[in-house]
Protein backbone atom coordinates (compact mmCIF):
# COMPACT_ATOMS: atom_id res chain seq x y z
CA UNK A 1 0.00 0.00 0.00
CA UNK A 2 1.63 3.41 -1.21
CA UNK A 3 2.38 6.10 1.42
CA UNK A 4 -0.73 8.67 0.83
CA UNK A 5 -2.96 5.69 -0.09
CA UNK A 6 -5.63 5.99 2.50
CA UNK A 7 -9.55 4.43 2.93
CA UNK A 8 -12.36 6.13 5.36
CA UNK A 9 -14.02 4.52 8.27
CA UNK A 10 -17.22 5.59 8.16
CA UNK A 11 -19.64 5.77 11.41
CA UNK A 12 -22.77 3.58 9.28
CA UNK A 13 -20.42 0.98 8.76
CA UNK A 14 -20.00 0.37 12.61
CA UNK A 15 -23.49 1.54 13.71
CA UNK A 16 -25.31 0.30 11.00
CA UNK A 17 -23.87 -2.69 9.72
CA UNK A 18 -22.42 -3.48 13.07
CA UNK A 19 -19.06 -4.47 11.85
CA UNK A 20 -15.65 -4.43 13.55
CA UNK A 21 -12.23 -5.63 13.34
CA UNK A 22 -10.94 -6.92 9.85
CA UNK A 23 -14.30 -6.95 8.50
CA UNK A 24 -14.76 -3.16 8.87
CA UNK A 25 -11.26 -2.41 7.62
CA UNK A 26 -11.92 -4.67 4.41
CA UNK A 27 -15.26 -3.47 4.05
CA UNK A 28 -14.25 0.11 4.00
CA UNK A 29 -11.59 -0.81 1.36
CA UNK A 30 -14.00 -2.33 -1.03
CA UNK A 31 -16.36 0.53 -0.45
CA UNK A 32 -13.98 3.28 -1.45
CA UNK A 33 -13.22 1.19 -4.53
CA UNK A 34 -17.56 0.90 -5.74
CA UNK A 35 -19.08 3.58 -4.08
CA UNK A 36 -19.87 4.89 -7.02
CA UNK A 37 -22.05 2.03 -7.97
CA UNK A 38 -19.50 1.76 -11.52
CA UNK A 39 -15.93 0.80 -9.81
CA UNK A 40 -15.10 -2.58 -8.58
CA UNK A 41 -11.96 -3.43 -6.04
CA UNK A 42 -10.19 -6.05 -8.10
CA UNK A 43 -6.32 -5.41 -6.19
CA UNK A 44 -4.83 -8.79 -4.63
CA UNK A 45 -5.25 -10.45 -0.86
CA UNK A 46 -1.81 -9.40 -0.83
CA UNK A 47 -2.63 -5.61 -1.39
CA UNK A 48 -5.83 -5.96 1.46
CA UNK A 49 -3.45 -7.51 3.34
CA UNK A 50 -1.09 -5.27 3.60
CA UNK A 51 -2.98 -2.31 3.81
CA UNK A 52 -5.06 -3.54 7.04
CA UNK A 53 -1.97 -5.53 8.47
CA UNK A 54 -3.40 -9.05 8.64
CA UNK A 55 -2.86 -12.38 6.96
CA UNK A 56 -4.02 -14.05 4.10
CA UNK A 57 -6.33 -16.20 5.85
CA UNK A 58 -7.80 -13.88 7.66
CA UNK A 59 -8.45 -11.73 4.75
CA UNK A 60 -9.64 -14.60 2.71
CA UNK A 61 -12.14 -15.18 5.91
CA UNK A 62 -13.48 -11.53 6.18
CA UNK A 63 -13.93 -11.55 2.28
CA UNK A 64 -16.03 -14.75 3.16
CA UNK A 65 -18.26 -13.43 5.85
CA UNK A 66 -18.71 -10.05 4.34
CA UNK A 67 -20.16 -12.10 1.45
CA UNK A 68 -22.23 -14.07 3.84
CA UNK A 69 -23.75 -11.47 5.36
CA UNK A 70 -24.29 -10.06 1.87
CA UNK A 71 -22.41 -6.44 2.44
CA UNK A 72 -20.36 -7.25 -0.70
CA UNK A 73 -21.51 -9.04 -3.85
CA UNK A 74 -18.27 -10.91 -5.92
CA UNK A 75 -17.29 -11.13 -9.53
CA UNK A 76 -15.32 -13.98 -11.03
CA UNK A 77 -13.40 -13.51 -14.21
CA UNK A 78 -11.63 -16.13 -16.26
CA UNK A 79 -8.49 -14.78 -18.77
CA UNK A 80 -6.36 -16.88 -20.14
CA UNK A 81 -7.24 -19.66 -17.96
CA UNK A 82 -6.97 -17.51 -14.87
CA UNK A 83 -9.24 -16.84 -12.91
CA UNK A 84 -9.60 -12.88 -11.15
CA UNK A 85 -12.04 -11.70 -8.66
CA UNK A 86 -13.91 -8.12 -8.24
CA UNK A 87 -15.87 -7.47 -5.04
CA UNK A 88 -17.87 -4.23 -4.96
CA UNK A 89 -20.13 -2.96 -1.92
CA UNK A 90 -24.09 -3.97 -2.55
CA UNK A 91 -25.53 -0.88 -3.57
CA UNK A 92 -28.69 -2.09 -2.25
CA UNK A 93 -27.09 -1.13 1.66
CA UNK A 94 -26.34 2.21 0.19
CA UNK A 95 -29.64 2.83 -1.39
CA UNK A 96 -31.09 1.97 2.13
CA UNK A 97 -28.86 3.70 4.42
CA UNK A 98 -29.04 6.76 2.49
CA UNK A 99 -32.43 6.50 1.58
CA UNK A 100 -33.94 6.96 5.20
CA UNK A 101 -35.07 3.47 6.11
CA UNK A 102 -32.41 2.08 7.61
CA UNK A 103 -32.31 4.28 11.10
CA UNK A 104 -34.21 1.11 12.63
CA UNK A 105 -34.25 0.74 16.32
CA UNK A 106 -35.19 -2.70 16.97
CA UNK A 107 -31.78 -4.12 18.57
CA UNK A 108 -29.22 -5.24 16.53
CA UNK A 109 -26.79 -4.33 13.70
CA UNK A 110 -28.87 -3.32 10.77
CA UNK A 111 -28.22 -6.54 7.96
CA UNK A 112 -29.12 -6.06 4.33
CA UNK A 113 -30.48 -8.74 2.21
CA UNK A 114 -31.07 -8.37 -1.40
CA UNK A 115 -31.62 -11.16 -3.18
CA UNK A 116 -35.35 -12.70 -4.35
CA UNK A 117 -37.10 -8.77 -3.92
CA UNK A 118 -39.75 -8.52 -7.06
CA UNK A 119 -38.13 -6.82 -9.46
CA UNK A 120 -41.06 -4.39 -9.80
CA UNK A 121 -40.52 -2.80 -7.22
CA UNK A 122 -36.94 -2.43 -6.79
CA UNK A 123 -37.32 1.22 -8.12
CA UNK A 124 -40.16 2.05 -6.02
CA UNK A 125 -38.31 4.45 -3.87
CA UNK A 126 -41.94 5.95 -1.86
CA UNK A 127 -41.87 6.04 1.72
CA UNK A 128 -44.64 4.24 3.35
CA UNK A 129 -46.35 2.63 6.35
CA UNK A 130 -45.86 -0.90 6.38
CA UNK A 131 -49.72 -1.22 6.51
CA UNK A 132 -49.12 0.28 2.83
CA UNK A 133 -46.39 -2.39 1.80
CA UNK A 134 -46.88 -5.47 -0.78
CA UNK A 135 -45.09 -7.63 2.21
CA UNK A 136 -48.00 -7.09 4.57
CA UNK A 137 -49.71 -9.40 2.52
CA UNK A 138 -48.57 -13.24 4.03
CA UNK A 139 -49.50 -14.76 0.82
CA UNK A 140 -47.00 -12.31 -0.71
CA UNK A 141 -43.96 -12.45 1.35
CA UNK A 142 -44.42 -16.33 1.61
CA UNK A 143 -44.48 -16.82 -2.11
CA UNK A 144 -41.47 -14.77 -2.16
CA UNK A 145 -39.41 -16.28 0.37
CA UNK A 146 -40.19 -19.28 -0.52
CA UNK A 147 -37.69 -18.73 -4.11
CA UNK A 148 -35.25 -18.29 -1.66
CA UNK A 149 -34.04 -22.45 -0.72
CA UNK A 150 -31.25 -20.93 1.28
CA UNK A 151 -33.85 -19.42 3.19
CA UNK A 152 -36.64 -22.11 3.45
CA UNK A 153 -33.66 -24.47 4.93
CA UNK A 154 -32.35 -21.85 7.76
CA UNK A 155 -35.90 -20.46 8.69
CA UNK A 156 -38.12 -23.48 8.43
CA UNK A 157 -41.19 -23.21 9.98
CA UNK A 158 -40.85 -19.13 10.82
CA UNK A 159 -43.93 -17.86 11.74
CA UNK A 160 -44.65 -14.98 9.12
CA UNK A 161 -47.49 -13.80 10.20
CA UNK A 162 -46.47 -13.13 13.67
CA UNK A 163 -43.58 -11.09 12.12
CA UNK A 164 -45.89 -8.93 9.93
CA UNK A 165 -48.08 -8.17 12.83
CA UNK A 166 -45.02 -7.05 14.40
CA UNK A 167 -44.29 -4.49 11.57
CA UNK A 168 -47.30 -3.78 12.36
CA UNK A 169 -47.72 -2.88 15.11
CA UNK A 170 -44.02 -1.01 15.22
CA UNK A 171 -44.64 0.95 11.96
CA UNK A 172 -47.35 2.37 13.27
CA UNK A 173 -46.77 3.59 16.79
CA UNK A 174 -43.11 4.69 15.76
CA UNK A 175 -44.73 6.24 12.64
CA UNK A 176 -41.82 4.59 10.61
CA UNK A 177 -41.74 4.49 6.99
CA UNK A 178 -39.82 2.67 4.62
CA UNK A 179 -39.87 1.96 0.58
CA UNK A 180 -41.08 -1.75 -0.39
CA UNK A 181 -37.56 -3.05 -0.57
CA UNK A 182 -36.70 -1.42 2.74
CA UNK A 183 -39.53 -3.08 4.41
CA UNK A 184 -39.05 -6.26 3.05
CA UNK A 185 -35.27 -5.99 4.32
CA UNK A 186 -36.36 -4.85 7.58
CA UNK A 187 -38.33 -8.32 8.16
CA UNK A 188 -35.41 -10.89 6.60
CA UNK A 189 -33.45 -8.28 9.86
CA UNK A 190 -36.04 -9.29 12.41
CA UNK A 191 -36.25 -12.96 11.19
CA UNK A 192 -32.50 -13.52 11.25
CA UNK A 193 -31.56 -11.24 14.46
CA UNK A 194 -34.70 -13.78 16.17
CA UNK A 195 -32.41 -16.65 14.83
CA UNK A 196 -29.40 -15.43 15.78
CA UNK A 197 -30.02 -15.23 19.62
CA UNK A 198 -32.22 -18.51 19.27
CA UNK A 199 -35.66 -16.55 19.54
CA UNK A 200 -36.97 -17.11 16.20
CA UNK A 201 -40.47 -17.32 16.34
CA UNK A 202 -41.91 -20.57 14.84
CA UNK A 203 -45.39 -22.11 14.00
CA UNK A 204 -45.75 -24.53 16.63
CA UNK A 205 -44.70 -28.55 15.90
CA UNK A 206 -47.23 -30.61 14.11
CA UNK A 207 -48.47 -33.73 16.10
CA UNK A 208 -50.05 -36.90 15.13
CA UNK A 209 -52.61 -37.93 17.24
CA UNK A 210 -52.41 -41.72 17.78
CA UNK A 211 -55.40 -43.34 16.09
CA UNK A 212 -57.28 -46.25 18.09
CA UNK A 213 -60.72 -46.84 19.62
CA UNK A 214 -62.20 -43.85 21.37
CA UNK A 215 -63.92 -45.01 24.23
CA UNK A 216 -67.21 -43.52 25.15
Amino acid sequence: MKSNSFYVIQGWMVNELGLKGNELLVFAIIYGYSKDGQGKFDGSLKYLSDATGSSRGTIINSLSSLIEKEFILKENHTLNNITFCKYFQNELVVQNLYGGSTNFERGGSTIFEPNNIINNNIEDKRQILFSESIWNSYETLKTELAKDEKFKKEFARVDLKSYIEDCLTWSVSKNKKSTNQGWYLTLRKWMRDAKNEGKLKKLPEQTNKPQGHTNH
